[in-house]
């Protein structure tokens, strides 16, 4: 035994996406915490990775062997910070078992709610888990944490943005990407202000195409590129050009995997009536008809597919009927659904928030010419 990773709230998409890098055991889960007894567990893209809070190597399996791995910072010649969380202590008792040590300076993040770990606030703070799994306690020592600071960069700092349109955030582009399996070159057709291409050349894609119907996110996803060039010093070719998808296509870059959040309908305040979302549930059923079957006539070639389809809470059992009166549509285009996850046969899987009025369901499409 290794280590543990970490997962957030959206434990299928989650799992999805680690099935594309490593094969595992979901025997070996529990809660959000995946035991890992694999080498590679080390290596694995975990900045890329939107669905990762947190990995983990285990220090101890015991008291005393966790004071043993503390008297090795205790010893040292700076005073070191260790932050300490647990499932299932409570600070008092995580100040209680730490006494003693006097070149030590600890802070107690304990969160009662979701068990999130605390960020590392410098490169000399060391994070460790106290985790309860199943009947065993482990004592671990983290080698990753998300970091929110970067992501609050490519979501709050970039150049250009609009809160109308969806926000698509920087961990869901991430989970996207990792759904699909060759992301060489990758086409966004509602690019909106560019969020996923973002992700995507920072995880190194290095060809990007994207389109919007509207002048202003063509120029505001092209601005949002080059910061993103300029920021992290990347390498990549994009081309952002003009298309309305309702239309019939122009031309259609040469790209391996179709990647895109699409059209999720107009920004609800969750006092819309039922009446209300099934019409917009209607729109978003013709517009994706209308995108599938312009898309079909105007493709080069194979290609895969990773999109979002929204999903209205208050009528969620109808637009599961219209997302699949949808697929059954489109399949005489020559789209077919495939499980985001071979490995457990996920075929989709909702990304959802308890304060949005709309949650995503994630698909997966094969295209094949006819």
């Amino acid at each position: 035994m290794l280590g543990f990773i970490h997962f957030g709230n959206q434990l299928d998409l989650s799992l999805a996406e680690l099935g594309n890098f490593i094969d595992f055991d979901r025997k070996c889960l529990y809660d959000n915490f995946l035991l890992f007894n694999n080498s590679k567990f080390y290596d694995l893209p975990y900045d890329s990775m939107g669905g990762v809070r947190a990995a983990y190597r285990i220090v101890a399996k015991s008291e005393s062997e966790f004071l043993s791995y503390l008297s090795r910072f205790d010893k040292a010649d700076d005073k070191k910070h260790v932050l300490l969380d647990s499932n299932f202590m409570k600070p008092h008792h995580l100040r209680k078992m730490c006494v003693g040590f006097n070149n030590i300076k600890f802070k107690y993040a304990f969160k009662a709610t979701d068990y999130r770990p605390v960020r590392f606030q410098n490169k000399k703070d060391v994070f460790v888990y106290i985790l309860k799994f199943k009947s065993q306690v482990y004592f671990l020592e983290a080698f990753f944490i998300a970091n929110a600071k970067k992501y609050a960069i490519r979501d709050y700092k970039k150049p250009y943005r609009d809160a109308k349109l969806g926000m698509l955030p920087p961990k869901l582009s991430q989970m996207m990407l990792n759904i699909a399996t060759n992301t060489n070159a990758i086409y966004d057709p509602f690019c909106g202000t560019g969020s996923l291409l973002m992700e995507a050349v920072l995880s190194g894609t290095k060809n990007v195409y994207g389109s919007d119907y509207k002048q202003e996110n063509i120029e505001g996803t092209d601005k949002n590129l080059f910061f993103m060039q300029r920021k992290f010093g990347l390498n990549f070719q994009s081309n952002v050009f003009m298309q309305d998808v309702t239309k019939k296509f122009n031309d259609v870059p040469n790209f391996n995997a179709l990647i895109s959040e699409g059209y999720l309908g107009k920004p609800l305040h969750g006092n819309e009536p039922d009446n209300f979302l099934k019409a917009q549930m209607h729109t978003v059923f013709e517009l994706y008809l209308d995108f599938f079957r312009n898309l079909s006539l105007a493709a080069k070639s194979d290609f895969e597919l990773v999109m979002c389809y929204p999903i209205f809470p208050k009528i969620a059992a109808d637009s599961d009927a219209s997302f699949f009166n949808l697929l059954g549509k489109i399949s005489e285009y020559g789209y077919e659904l495939e499980p985001i996850s071979r490995q457990f046969k996920i075929k989709t899987a909702l990304y959802q928030r308890n304060n949005q009025f709309v949650h995503r369901l994630i698909f997966k499409l094969g295209f094949k010419k006819v």
